[in-house]
């Protein structure tokens, strides 16, 4: 009897491309954090050549079940929990910044320091209550011991020796900016530093770094346009007798009831409109204060004049001279814009926004003024027609600003 012969089926893995391979590669390394990512951050710790592409993979690889997706976060596990796990240590992260960027300007005054960089688990936007504040320091040649021996004097002196708001995990000289240990955890250090302190020396590091452009030639390089801080504040978590103790030695001088300054930092011409918005974090400024910030009025008033809801507190600061003027409903809150000024956000009504306002409260700053605003802001094209319709409409002064439309 002939022998016969019984087929099995042949399992055949699925075929998975470079670039899928690179995709679960960056996915696999963030998940043993337990680290979901966006796609966006995914491209940037890769090697993939296009975001486009990247999508394209990232679609089948859910499909395969080899990842998943939930609210726009990828990763390998199966677990949602994951999503609100990294997003309330990015809330962490998010709380510590300001107060990690006040150690960093202080540490800005020790002797010989070139740069200053928040590194380790803020640098990644993630933290919990156990983690420490990481820096990363560049010194001037051949004085990286004197500085460091000036950092273990702040810690115990200033600090109280409290590591959680000051731990310096990594010191090098100008001279010696090479990192000679290459791979992908040092590259991952290195491409997510947050500059607080010396853009210079911080792009110096990076160009003699370049190797790790081969791990990550996607990451951007961090914006160093605005690192000081120069304001702060009592209540952000620095306590006030720290802060005295900084006043008293030099390094910051006090502006008013727990805010202060640094006392290298520069003067600027927006110096009230910054001490206002510090005083006042949920004003506008208004009026005459905005008509000067755009331009659009050649008068220059002593008194910084600030929007604020109706039975809000008044604050009466020592410092600088306060007009308040109570706007609600869609007055208060529309045409609003945001400017990083010094390192501080300060809150400022837009030109067409400015004009309607100006000829709402004509009685309280003379109609020549809202006319000269409304001249200015035509000839230097700072709004279109529409958008002062649209304020107008929203401060009801439609017709009162019509005649003077006409008339142009």
């Amino acid at each position: 009897m002939p022998a016969t012969s019984t087929s099995h089926p042949i399992y055949e893995k699925p075929f998975i491309s470079a670039t899928a391979r690179e995709v679960l590669r960056v996915l696999l390394y963030f998940d043993v954090f337990e680290y979901p990512l966006t796609a966006t951050e995914i491209f940037e710790r890769s090697t993939v050549k296009s975001i486009k592409t990247l999508h394209q993979e990232l679609d089948m690889l859910t499909q395969m079940a080899l990842i998943y997706r939930y609210s726009g976060y990828y990763t390998t596990q199966n677990n949602p929990s994951l999503i609100s796990h990294r997003l309330k240590g990015n809330e962490c992260a998010q709380k510590h910044m300001k107060k990690a960027k006040l150690i960093s300007a202080i540490i800005g005054h020790v002797p010989f320091v070139r740069s200053v960089m928040l590194s380790g688990s803020i640098s990644k936007m993630y933290m919990d209550e156990k983690s420490d504040i990481d820096y990363f320091v560049i010194t001037a040649p051949n004085r990286l011991w004197i500085a460091r021996f000036f950092f273990v004097l702040f810690h115990k002196i200033i600090l109280m020796n409290r590591t959680k708001l000051f731990c310096y995990n990594y010191i090098i000289a100008a001279d010696h900016l090479a990192i000679s240990q290459k791979n992908i955890y040092t590259a991952t250090e290195i491409v997510t530093l947050i500059p607080t302190l010396g853009a210079a020396d911080y792009h110096n590091f990076l160009n003699t770094n370049g190797w790790v452009k081969d791990y990550f030639p996607n990451f951007p390089v961090a914006n160093t346009e605005k690192l000081k801080q120069d304001f702060v504040k009592a209540g952000d978590k620095i306590g006030r007798e720290t802060l005295a103790r900084l006043a008293e030695r030099g390094v910051l001088e006090r502006i008013e009831r727990g805010l202060y300054r640094r006392k290298t930092a520069e003067i600027t011409e927006y110096e009230s409109l910054i001490t206002a918005s510090l005083i006042v974090p949920k004003g506008i400024i208004c009026l005459l204060s905005a008509l000067r910030f755009h331009d659009l009025t050649t008068q220059n008033p002593f008194e910084i004049w600030m929007a604020i809801a109706p039975h809000t507190h008044r604050p009466k600061p020592q410092s600088i001279a306060l007009r308040i003027v109570h706007f609600s409903g869609d007055s208060l809150t529309e045409g609003i814009e945001e400017h990083a000024i010094a390192g501080e956000k300060v809150r400022v009504y837009g030109a067409a926004k400015t004009v309607a306002d100006c000829f709402k409260f004509r009685r309280k700053i003379g109609l020549e003024t809202a006319l000269e605003a409304l001249r200015e802001g035509r000839e230097k094209k700072l709004f279109t027609m529409d958008e002062l319709r649209h304020y107008a409409k929203i401060c009801r002064v439609v017709n009162v600003i019509r005649p003077y439309l006409e008339a142009m």
